[in-house]
């Protein structure tokens, strides 16, 4: 084996490891030791490798079995998971792990009830601005917004002073160290309102399936204003598949779509008002209908590492490369691991 992956065998000889087994997990990386969380020790992406530890170690693509046939994005063409490691200023081992296994983790009632309310009210009265403005477009609709069923309130942090700090508080500082790393920017920031008795669904899709952000592996977080769950459009996931990257998607009625119909190891998830979903740019999701008389409130803020991009075609076909630095949304929210809020 070391004679056939030489920069393996220099690998183990830099940095010695007691090996009970070697094994392919996320993107054919190569760890050692008796779990798969252990650390890694050698990282090969070739067809070779994979034969090699397929045929030598009985070693299973551990994604769900569509992965292997889902159609990429046309721009996803070297993308390469990169896993997320300690030590953390907030999440624990477990929510890592989480996180690196299936694409999304959960932190329950981080934000206080008090900034809960605050932030309902901050947001209440301009989504009010925005669904009246919608009833008035035709068929009360604007592509994925539709008046009275579902309604994005875009780039809050432009009229909302106490959203705009809620986003570099120590709570999401924290959050984008652990998961992107020491230079963050907000790249998105929106409120997404199910309306009671919405009949239809927010379809699957990645969030990098909209616009094309290059590093793919950016971060959302769904920060749950009300108690969400199946029946009121509470966030489905599907895990495994984020170590793909971005794949294709079309563009309907109801949104861009990855998947006509739920895939088998889809995840429900019931949250509680203060919580954070934290999901990778590369992670499918839906919302479902909401059936209840409440409306369902969420806000997503999304975090890219400075430098990143958001590429895009024109009526022409050209292709472009936008900066994600518009200082009246896109602001810092660390620098060199601090915060600059």
């Amino acid at each position: 084996m070391l004679r056939a992956f030489p920069a393996l065998a220099r690998q183990l000889d830099a940095s010695p490891v007691q090996a009970k087994v070697l094994f392919v997990h996320d993107d054919f990386i190569v760890r050692a030791g008796p779990t798969r969380y252990s650390p890694e020790i050698f990282s090969d992406s070739t067809a070779a490798w994979r034969t090699f530890c397929a045929n030598n170690f009985r070693a299973d693509d551990p994604r769900p079995p569509e992965a292997a046939s889902l159609p990429l994005h046309e721009w996803n063409t070297e993308f390469s998971w990169r896993p997320i490691e300690g030590p953390s200023r907030l999440l624990d081992e477990a929510q890592r792990r989480h996180y690196n296994d299936d694409g999304y983790c959960v932190l329950p009632d981080v934000v206080p009830p008090d900034v809960v309310e605050t932030l309902i009210a901050e947001v209440d009265r301009l989504e009010r601005i925005g669904e009246q403005r919608l009833r008035g477009m035709q068929e009360g609709r604007a592509f994925i917004a539709r008046a009275d069923e579902i309604t994005f309130t875009t780039h809050i942090v432009r009229n909302s002073p106490f959203t705009r700090r809620f986003y570099t508080s120590k709570l999401f500082c924290d959050i984008v160290f652990d998961i992107i790393g020491p230079d963050v920017r907000l790249y998105w920031d929106q409120a997404v309102y199910k309306k009671p008795f919405s009949p239809l669904p927010f379809p699957w899709h990645q969030d990098n399936g909209y616009t094309f952000v290059e590093p793919q592996q950016y971060l959302t977080c769904w920060v749950a204003l009300s108690d969400s769950d199946e029946s009121n459009g509470g966030l489905q996931m599907v895990p495994g598949v984020h170590t793909l990257g971005t794949i294709a998607h079309r563009r309907t009625p109801l949104g861009y779509v990855c998947y006509d119909e739920t895939p088998a190891t889809a995840q429900s998830l019931t949250t509680k008002a203060g919580t954070i979903v934290c999901m990778s740019g590369t992670t499918p999701h839906q919302t479902g209908p909401n059936s209840t008389g409440d409306i369902r409130r969420a806000l997503v803020a999304q975090f890219v590492p400075e430098g990143a991009v958001a590429i895009t075609r024109e009526a022409d076909g050209n292709i472009v490369r936008l900066p994600t630095n518009d200082p009246t949304r896109q602001f810092p929210i660390i620098a060199a691991g601090a915060s600059v809020g």
